[in-house]
């Protein structure tokens, strides 16, 4: 091997240093207790230290010690993303999901330029949807029990809480069959602005309609209301059809009363496919004027707010719901960034490529959460010669042997093995604290 080739290999590799993780030794981390230990002596109050000596116990597995430290460092810097964030990932693994959610929650108010907020938003919204499966899961395996004295008066469907069934596709051009999920969401997000109305999410009604298994059809039977009603605490819920033949379009629509189990008509809407975002406005103040609501300006006017006119877009979109719903987020991300590139005013879009890239960057287990957390990391022990480390893979790739110049290093001693110290308990809370 010549020796320009050798040289561009190894400085490439040594390039990656500052990124890439090393593996510590018990002595790196018995030093890098020490280290921090010193610190806090100096300033009990040192937030950075008590983070650092938090996280270094959940990377030696000690997670509830890690907690003490982290919840110091919190106490005393509510404000650092990095302590938010591994103080959620420990709480999810102490099984506390709503202390952890409650941290991740606080996502938006983290700096753009901080990492961290992309992670605390995957973290949140992949930490809701688990717990939002999981109650829906509960709620179906007791489906009996909540029919019960009390239980079923606490869960009893309300008529002020809506649910917006995906609309079903019934023929025409089948490239717009994706139209019925995006709708859903239109309509659901217009509903909001209804005074007195509480919307369920849609992606609750789709993760319903996957749990019990049923068809679109299905779960538009008048004699399933009651059931999802109950399950969902929805007292109505909107749904409907809609077929694309040609270059018209044609919705079809009704309420779906859980108690009693009525049904009330909205009837039937056709016009230009190019209009289809003013038919689903009108079909927004048609509900309205079921329930008998009086509406502000203000309020027609937000409703009457189109997203996007671009039908391309909102196809794009569309599907990318699909995908979403299906646990794709990467895939949802490409899609929603198609639309976003298609109407760049189309912001459900791009907040929805957002929230999909940065799901779909952190891991669904806490384990797997964790691993890749401490990836990130720059090495904690400030002894560890990165280039040595280095040479030492240089040594395994090429066949050669690689070492340092004579001035660039001390000879190595033979290493010793050390036991971790015991760990310290973390410094009490300061007057007033947390």
């Amino acid at each position: 091997m010549s020796l320009r080739p050798l040289i561009c290999v190894v400085a490439l590799l040594l390039a990656g240093c500052a990124t890439t993780t090393l593996q510590l030794s018990e002595e790196d981390y018995a030093a890098e207790i020490q280290r921090l230990q010193s610190r806090l002596a100096q300033d009990p109050d040192d937030a950075e230290a008590l983070r650092d000596l938090g996280v270094l116990y959940l990377r030696t597995e000690t997670v509830g010690r890690g907690v003490e430290f982290l919840k110091q460092a919190f106490s005393r810097d509510a404000s650092d993303p990095k302590t938010r964030y591994y103080l959620g990932l420990a709480n999810e693994t102490l099984q506390k999901p709503d202390t952890a959610l409650s941290l991740y929650e606080a996502w938006a108010d983290v700096p753009a330029s901080s990492p961290y907020r992309a992670r605390l938003q995957g973290r949140f919204q992949r930490l809701t949807r688990q717990l939002a499966q999981a109650e829906l899961r509960t709620r179906i395996a007791t489906e009996d029990s909540l029919r019960t004295a009390g239980v079923a008066e606490a869960r009893a469907p309300s008529p002020n809480v809506v649910a917006v069934y995906p609309f079903t596709f019934l023929g025409g051009n089948r490239q717009f069959e994706s139209l019925g999920r995006g709708l859903a969401e239109l309509i659901s997000a217009d509903l909001v602005h209804l005074p007195g109305i509480t919307v369920i999410e849609r992606a609750r009604m789709q993760d319903l309609l996957a749990e019990l298994n049923l068809s679109n059809e299905e779960f538009m039977d008048p004699s399933s209301t009651p059931r999802v009603g109950r399950l969902l605490t929805a007292g109505r819920i909107v749904g409907g059809g809609f077929s694309v033949p040609g270059d018209q379009v044609q919705l079809d629509a009704a309420i779906m009363n859980a108690s009693p189990n009525t049904v009330q008509d909205l009837g039937t809407r056709t016009d230009d496919l190019n209009r289809l975002f003013e038919l689903q406005d009108e079909l927004v103040f048609a509900i309205a004027d079921s329930l008998n609501i009086d509406l502000t300006p203000q309020q027609r006017e937000q409703i009457s707010f189109i997203p996007t006119g671009n039908l391309e877009a909102f196809l794009a979109f569309s599907r990318g719901l699909e995908r979403e719903d299906a646990g794709d987020f990467s895939g949802a991300a490409s899609l929603y960034q198609q639309a976003a590139q298609l109407d760049p005013a189309f912001t459900q879009a791009s907040s929805g490529q957002v929230r999909a890239q940065n799901t779909a960057q952190v891991p669904e287990g806490t384990g797997a959460a964790l691993s890749d957390a401490f990836s990130l990391e720059t090495p904690l022990s400030p002894t560890i010669d990165p280039v040595a480390d280095r040479i030492e893979q240089l040594n395994g790739v090429l066949d050669l042997t690689v070492v340092p110049s004579d001035d660039t290093r001390e000879p190595a001693a033979e290493s010793v093995p050390v036991e971790l110290p015991l760990p310290p308990n973390p410094p009490g809370r300061p007057p007033g604290g947390n």
